[in-house]
């Protein structure tokens, strides 16, 4: 059984779960498994251990050429976390998650660009390609009222947030991880006690965790 995430941090986009990928990658020792089907059974272990922990949700894999990050989504965020895929591939992948059985299978969306592919993994070492679709690069759209500055300190980039009524929001960091990566948090703005501070954690959360991934897949516009 793999390690688990604390329940208290695991949001509704959890932190990196790479290591729990591989720890079930190197359990499965059969020479002649092919490469996808032992990462289908990789995957489906991992999301079958944190169904347990969060509920229903998916294996998302984001790679980008420097680095590849594999995180679960929860199903209420599904969506948000999947901004670069068109209506029809987020139709189908909602689809997949109300109809697999989570104690027993995974899904699986690996974007990999140009394309989001989604899987069906299955009791038996089996996955299945359900669906492969372009990645749209669109540009985002910020909500009313908020605007991004950006500064460089050193090799450390800052995106900062405000908003035109609530004040400051938060900011984005990008900081060098590990030779060609990078590390990317979200900081929520220290405003102290503040009526207002759940309305600014409400626009500024979904918002940082989409340009997160649009920064770690090289799509920012």
């Amino acid at each position: 059984m793999p390690s688990q995430p604390s329940k208290d941090n695991q949001g509704p986009i959890s932190d990196p779960i790479n290591h729990l990928i591989d720890e079930q990658m190197e359990r499965i020792t059969d020479p002649n498994l092919p490469l996808i089907e032992k990462f289908g059974e990789a995957a489906r272990q991992v999301a079958i251990t944190l169904y347990e922990v969060g509920g229903k949700g998916i294996v998302l894999g984001l790679e980008s050429p420097s680095s590849k990050k594999f995180l679960y989504v929860q199903q209420q965020s599904i969506t948000p976390a999947l901004w670069m895929t068109a209506v029809s591939f987020k139709r189908k992948v909602a689809q997949q998650v109300d109809e697999y059985d989570p104690s027993q299978e995974a899904v699986v969306v690996m974007v990999v660009f140009p394309t989001a592919q989604l899987f069906h993994a299955t009791v038996a070492e089996d996955i299945d390609l359900i669906e492969v679709q372009e990645v749209e690069q669109t540009s985002i759209k910020l909500p009313s009222g908020v605007k991004i500055r950006s500064e460089q300190q050193g090799q450390v980039f800052i995106y900062n947030f405000t908003h035109q009524k609530l004040g400051k929001l938060g900011r984005i960091v990008v900081k060098p991880h590990r030779g060609n990566q990078a590390q990317i948090d979200y900081e929520l703005a220290d405003t102290g006690f503040d009526p207002k501070a759940k309305q600014r954690q409400e626009i500024f959360v979904p918002l940082a965790q989409e340009l997160m991934q649009r920064i770690d897949l090289g799509l920012m516009r």
